[in-house]
């Protein structure tokens, strides 16, 4: 009984010993579990604090980014990628907002710089492109601030001015920046020649809305580049319908070019020592459907602003090689080159497929270039000129005496013919001055071996006059106008100028060999 019952008190001690530590055990569990649930909750929040801390600096950068991006392309829609200005529709976009404001006064100046496209090709669109910038730069030197700048398109141009009776008159800003881009532009090695011609349209004055304006500011634009490069011209009323005949004439051009309405015509050269014809000049007019025979001042201007002029020239050319073939083959043809076409490297030998088209010899062609065309690019020129007499086409220098620099041209350059300008000529009797610049050149002429060509002779007093001082030849109404075909064959048959060559041109004598020509690198105009 004693041993049952310490067995009996021994189990109860160990069954309560044991169920107290099973409570420490889970009591010692529930605080670890606490603990971890707690520590699990903390490290929670401590994750949670972290990635929304990231989150949120992920989203500011994302939001910084598309903000960014944001004004990239707001930027990219409002300038102009190449030269950093505002493009056309940001300037239209402005020009409407301005208009909108009380008494707004406002003046457009639309600006189309020459002879850009003749860059583009000679040097390629990189020489090009630098143009284009430093244009840019040298517009914004001379704009005040408010003064905005845009590129208009290709090599236009545009600015907007808000001005006052206090400000710089609008016109003297036009006529800087014409200036201003008239000087040459120098790259490394490269130096460029250009000019800008600049139309200008104000408000209130010549328009309240936006399209107008600009209308009237490029109708003016069309106006300045009638007059001659490098000119600027404030919008007029009686403007508008001459603009819209000259577009629809430029409208109209190309296709008379293909069609043969523009005809070849000839105007004769006489050789004042024998009174025979040596040649003749091949000049051009147009045969338009409705306004009936045009001139090339009417048209010509228009082909160069359209770069039609290689298209005018071949077209001429090639009629009157055909006409020629008709013609004693001692007689010369003489054609004038626009200052451009110089730029075109394969000039020479578009020349030569014509001649060899209609099989007129190159020792029958001489090619007349004006001083104008040396300015442009004299590298070119050079280069030209020795293609030319490398095949044996003759080179005239045209309209002598009335740049400014043409003895430094004879001093680089070797032409064949001087052609002494017509208003010397027309002038001889009415100022002693004219003589004596006519005088001095054939002297000139004669200095250095080349035959001097008198142009605009119209009385047989300026001929004797010519002729006693050793002018070589002449040409002008006195002997012949300007004919058609059908016309130069009628004086062919009844002229009392005799045609049998008194003596044959050396050139056509002894035909020089052709020498291959350079690589190509990778005035009266068609009057």
């Amino acid at each position: 009984a004693h041993y049952k019952q310490v067995l009996s008190n021994g189990t109860g001690r160990f069954a309560r010993d044991t169920v107290a530590a099973a409570r420490r055990g889970v009591e010692q569990l529930n605080m670890w579990t606490q603990f971890i649930v707690m520590a699990l909750a903390f490290a929670t929040l401590v994750m949670g604090v972290a990635l929304w801390r990231a989150l949120s600096r992920h989203l500011e950068r994302s939001e910084a980014a598309f903000m960014q991006a944001q004004n990239e392309i707001r930027d990219l829609s409002a300038n102009d990628a190449l030269t950093g200005v505002a493009n056309r529709r940001a300037f239209r976009e402005l020009l409407d907002a301005t208009l909108t404001k009380p008494n707004a006064k406002v003046a457009v100046l639309l600006i189309d710089i020459d002879r850009f496209k003749p860059i583009n090709d000679r040097h390629g669109h990189l020489a090009g492109d630098l143009v284009l910038k430093e244009a840019t730069i040298r517009i914004q030197q001379m704009l005040r601030a408010g003064q905005v700048l845009a590129r208009y398109g290709g090599d236009e141009f545009a600015v907007l001015v808000t001005h006052s009776a206090a400000d710089e008159p609008v016109e003297r800003l036009g006529r800087r920046i014409a200036y201003w881009l008239s000087l040459p532009m120098t790259f490394d090695d490269l130096t460029v020649q250009t000019s800008a011609c600049v139309g200008i349209a104000m408000s209130p004055l010549h328009g309240a809305a936006d399209e107008e304006l600009l209308h009237k500011a490029e109708v003016a634009l069309y106006r300045a580049k009638e007059g001659g490069r490098g000119q600027c011209c404030i919008y007029d009323a009686t403007m508008d319908g001459a603009t819209d005949e000259r577009m629809q004439l430029q409208n109209e051009l190309e296709g008379a070019i293909a069609s043969g309405e523009i005809e070849s015509f000839f105007q004769p050269f006489v050789d004042l020592k024998s009174n025979t014809i040596s040649g003749f000049e091949i000049l051009c007019r147009w045969k338009h459907p409705r306004r009936g025979l045009l001139s090339p001042d009417v048209f010509i201007d228009l082909a160069e602003e359209a770069d039609l002029m290689n298209e005018l020239t071949m077209c001429v050319l090639r009629s009157a090689c055909r006409t020629a073939r008709d013609l004693p083959p001692h007689l010369v043809l003489a054609l004038n080159v626009a200052p451009q076409q110089i730029q075109d490297e394969w000039l020479v030998q578009k020349i030569l497929a014509v001649l060899t088209e209609t099989g007129v010899a190159p020792g029958r062609f001489e090619v007349e270039l004006t001083e104008s065309a040396l300015i442009s690019d004299l590298a070119a020129a050079k280069h030209v000129i020795m293609s030319l007499k490398n095949v044996g086409i003759a080179v005239s220098l045209d309209d002598f005496g009335t740049g400014y620099s043409s003895l430094a041209y004879l001093s680089e350059l070797s032409f064949d013919k001087l052609k002494i300008d017509r208003s010397f000529i027309q002038a001889l009797h009415e100022r002693d001055e004219s003589a004596k610049i006519v005088n001095a050149i054939i002297g000139l002429g004669r200095s250095l071996g080349v035959p001097t060509v008198a142009e605009g002779v119209e009385t047989e007093d300026d001929a004797e006059f010519l002729k006693d001082i050793g002018c070589t030849t002449a040409q002008g109404y006195l002997y012949a106008p300007p004919m058609d075909a059908a016309g130069l064959a009628q004086f062919m048959a009844t002229t009392k100028l005799a045609t049998a060559p008194s003596e044959m041109p050396s050139r056509l004598q002894k035909p020089r060999p052709a020498r291959a020509l350079p690589a190509p690198k990778t005035n009266e105009r068609t009057a």
